[in-house]
């Protein structure tokens, strides 16, 4: 009877374990296969972000390249007619405007209203096809600016040279009788409200090669990506390909480059971008292929006209090879798991076997067994908990390392184009250069975001480590409250799109002496203000201070979106943001400084369904002016 009970249960423990193993190999697949998923989902958004940022940066750079010479366009246009006569000082005039933009432009060109040419420098009109006859009144380029009386951008012009050219063109006026051109405050595009005809045109001609090879220049050599631009009328301005110069996008030479199966999504991208006036970014999927491309498009403006559009695309396969490498992953974790199932049958049925062949050995034995299991059990536990740690410790660094790799590079683009620009500028024999301010805030803005991203990455290590240093000492906490309010205040100023949109609110209950550490109380506060600010697009942020017997509470009240369900459990562990901009790592820290002064930090979304209120606690207690208190998490 015992020995029948004994097998059934021996064939029972078996029969589980056969289940385990199997059951844990496909959980292991399945698991594995969200994770193909997320990693594939990652690599593509952070291929489309790059390619976004590129786009913009290039198209930055072409605006700045090409907008010096519609300057000195636009000053030669309102300097010509004091002297239109004076060939020799016209010579001189435009020599230096060529002398000033010839890393882009091949030569300046004066047409009196007949078109004859007055005088030109640079390139020799005669390899240039549209420069061969006497008369070039029909020519686009001339005729446009004489019959509107405004600047002209022509489409692409091939000249004898075989060289595919862009025009700019502005039209010159009479300077008003008994009027010093030198010293009127009227510029010469006001003389055509006045009925008076243009008597010329200043042409400037930019070879597109040169403008091409000089944008491919800039894109980064470890990513395979190529650079293009169109029209406002979807003719191509510049390619790889130099035959498609020249074509419209819905040409045949072109059409006949795109696969029938991708054609209609892909002409259907490149009309939406030539009316965006934000730019954006779209994958394309190659068929009969693992790859995609990653087009990404930004508008160019002169004078808030949209002239042209830049377009980069990045062909790539990351996506696809990051989805195998997991798959092998998995494929590899389903085998152990399997082969450790069918070793522990093996075992269990060897040991089940001994367990009947000594089971009268076993049970002298029993109580020194319950004391080995129990010790197996207790070091299985901690194991446990430490490879969970370590799982968990593994992900946020491999976080943290994305987040913050993104966060450095967002600043870092801006600044290494900003400095590209002026160091092109200096090689061109220059010894001063112009930097106008909004080049400067560009970089002022993105260098103060990273000293914000170092200093938070700091605290944090400081954290972690718990070397977190608290100096206490007494202050007036609504001096403290002022004085963010202010520094807010200035930075949405800068916003221009929300300064007028957001009002910050504080009404002062007067005094309020506290003894704590008062640049990480400025900081708490900032931060909190920071964060209220970026989920605020109108309405209000309000400061809110409370005293109890006990404690000092301090509030901060906004009508922005709330706080996202997602996130409100772990809102103040680390990386837990859903902003696209941030690392999540501002409310860990005030968390960390708010505990260590003593004090209680939380959130809620408020009662109306509008906006979100965080809140502090800063306790009354110790004034020992000498103390200095360490985190001790």
């Amino acid at each position: 009877m015992i020995g029948s009970r004994l097998s059934k249960l021996n064939i029972a423990i078996l029969v589980i374990i056969v289940i385990i193993g199997f059951l844990s190999s496909f959980l292991s697949y399945q698991y594995s296969s969200m994770t193909a998923n997320k990693v594939e989902e990652l690599a593509s958004d952070n291929i489309r972000s790059n390619a976004r940022i590129t786009a913009f940066d290039l198209s930055r750079l072409f605006f700045h390249t090409v907008n010096p010479v519609v300057n000195k366009l636009d000053v030669l246009s309102n300097t010509l007619p004091a002297g239109f006569d004076n060939q020799s000082m016209n010579q001189i005039l435009i020599r230096f405007a060529q002398d000033s933009t010839m890393d882009l432009t091949e030569g300046y060109y004066l047409f009196d209203k007949d078109g004859r040419i007055l005088s030109w420098t640079g390139l020799d009109p005669k390899n240039l096809t549209s420069f061969r006859s006497s008369n070039l009144t029909a020519e686009e380029f001339i005729r446009i600016p004489l019959e509107t009386s405004s600047p002209y951008y022509s489409n692409v012009l091939n000249s004898h040279d075989n060289e595919p050219r862009l025009f700019i063109s502005f039209p010159i006026f009479q300077a008003s009788s008994g009027t010093d051109n030198e010293d009127s405050e009227i510029p010469n595009s006001s003389i055509m409200s006045n009925g008076h005809s243009p008597i010329g045109v200043i042409v400037a001609a930019i070879n597109l090669n040169t403008v091409g090879e000089m944008l491919q220049s800039d894109m980064s050599p470890e990513v395979a990506s190529n650079v293009g631009f169109m029209d406002r009328d979807g003719v191509i301005v510049y390619a790889r390909e130099p035959t498609l110069v020249g074509k419209n996008y819905l040409s045949t030479e072109f059409q006949s480059l795109v696969s029938e199966d991708i054609k209609s999504s892909y002409n259907e991208i490149i009309n939406s971008s030539l009316r965006d006036r934000n730019g954006g970014v779209n994958d394309i999927e190659l068929p009969n292929t693992d790859s995609i491309v990653t087009m990404a498009y930004q508008p160019v403006r002169i004078s808030n006209e949209h002239l042209w559009t830049l377009y980069v695309s990045v062909p790539h396969s990351l996506a696809t090879e990051v989805g195998v490498l997991i798959d092998q992953l998995s494929t590899f974790s389903t085998i152990v798991v399997i082969t450790t199932a069918c070793v522990a049958v093996f075992i269990s049925f060897i040991v089940l076997s001994w367990n009947r062949r000594l089971d009268n050995a076993i049970k002298s034995r029993t109580s020194q067994l319950k004391e080995i299991n129990n010790s197996l059990g207790e070091t299985n536990r901690r194991l446990a908990v430490a490879n969970k740690q370590l799982k968990i410790h593994d992900r946020m660094q491999k976080e943290f390392i994305n987040v913050a790799a993104h966060e450095l590079r967002t600043p870092i683009m801006p600044i290494l184009g900003e400095a590209q620009y002026i160091e092109r500028q200096l090689m061109a024999t220059k010894q001063l250069v112009a930097v106008d301010n909004e080049q400067v805030q560009s970089i002022m803005r993105n260098a103060r975001r990273l000293v914000r991203l170092a200093s938070d990455i700091l605290d944090v290590t400081r954290i972690e480590s718990k070397s977190l240093r608290i100096n206490k000492k007494s202050f007036d906490l609504d001096i403290v409250i002022h004085s963010v309010l202010e520094d807010t205040r200035n930075a949405l100023r800068a916003d221009e799109e929300r300064s007028n949109q957001v009002l910050l609110q504080y009404d002062s209950i007067g005094s309020i002496s506290v003894f704590a550490d008062k640049g990480r109380i400025y900081q708490v506060i900032y931060n909190l203000l920071a964060n209220s600010v970026k989920f605020t697009h109108e309405g209000y942020i309000r400061v809110v201070v409370e005293r109890n017997s006990h404690e000092i509470i301090v509030s901060v009240v906004d009508s922005g979106k709330g706080i996202d369900s997602d996130i409100m459990t772990r809102l103040f562990t680390k990386f837990s943001t859903k902003s696209e901009t941030g690392t999540g790592l501002g409310l860990f820290i005030c968390k960390s400084i708010i505990e260590a002064h003593g004090g209680k930090i939380w959130a809620k979304n408020n009662s109306g369904g509008k906006g979100s209120t965080f809140s502090f606690t800063l306790a009354y207690g110790d004034t020992d002016p000498t103390r200095r208190v360490s985190v001790n998490r």
